[in-house]
């Protein structure tokens, strides 16, 4: 689809084409054009435009912006980075929240009015696992856990990695019926394998060693497929965050009591 008009970079105008072009299924261009005018059909041609019904539209978030720009034809490969650029900058958010509602719990404990040494090292304990969620390779695998349904996209991603996840699990089937602790599982090895498979279209290929780990080529546009689906509803996820700034909220509380 072509858009053609003028100030399609406004905040509401993002969001309406962002929900637009999930509904699609399509990828949305953008044209400038230094007059209007009207589109006028041939007589012989009949316009029967469907109008789609939209979800309601979502406030506006840079995300959406990145979402268009990764549904522009593009090389797979160049693809992936875009979608993977959107959980990247995600990722940080869900780490905070996850984070900070852990160090909101001690400071409600009765010992905090009175720290004493276990406390005080259970919230050391804590700011180094935040410290090591945020390094790059861990980062990505948090917004996996914690932003859409694994099992629900399940079906969108190539047989190979499908074949891969089950085998790990030692299950026929990827259903509802997994444990907690096995849907973990899921979401940490998909982070992983989408991460190195950004690392080897990344960095130079005479200087990149393989972990045998990566997504293979052929089977790229069905991962972006996943991807797709993944990073809309990360999106979403993250204009259901109170104020959508919960996270600095409760961060700037939890400094403020301690």
């Amino acid at each position: 689809y072509e858009i053609l008009f003028g100030d399609w970079s406004s905040d509401v105008c993002s969001s309406d084409l962002f929900e637009l072009a999930n509904k699609l299924h399509t990828s949305i261009h953008f044209s400038q054009v230094s007059e209007s005018g009207f589109y006028v059909f041939d007589e012989d041609e009949e316009a029967e435009l469907e109008i789609p019904k939209l979800n309601g539209i979502e406030e506006y978030n840079v995300g959406m912006e990145m979402y268009l720009k990764a549904i522009q034809p593009l090389d797979e490969d160049i693809r992936l980075l875009y979608f993977y650029k959107i959980l990247e900058y995600f990722a940080p958010v869900v780490v905070k929240i996850k984070s900070n509602e852990k160090l909101r719990i001690k400071l409600d404990s009765p010992k905090a009015i009175k720290p004493d040494a276990d406390l005080l090292q259970s919230i050391y304990n804590l700011t180094r696992k935040f410290d090591a969620d945020l390094k790059d390779k861990d980062l990505v695998k948090a917004v996996f856990r914690e932003c859409f349904d694994i099992i629900d996209l399940f079906e969108y991603l190539p047989e190979s990695l499908k074949k891969r996840i089950r085998g790990q699990l030692k299950e026929k089937d990827v259903s509802y019926e997994l444990s907690e602790e096995q849907m973990t599982i899921a979401a940490n090895m998909l982070g992983s394998i989408v991460y190195s498979t950004r690392n080897s279209i990344v960095h130079a290929k005479s200087n990149y060693e393989t972990d045998k780990n990566e997504c293979v080529i052929d089977d790229l546009p069905e991962l972006n497929n996943f991807l797709k689906h993944a990073c809309y509803s990360t999106i979403k996820w993250y204009n259901r965050l109170p104020n959508r700034s919960e996270e600095r909220r409760v961060g700037k509380e939890c400094r403020t009591r301690w």
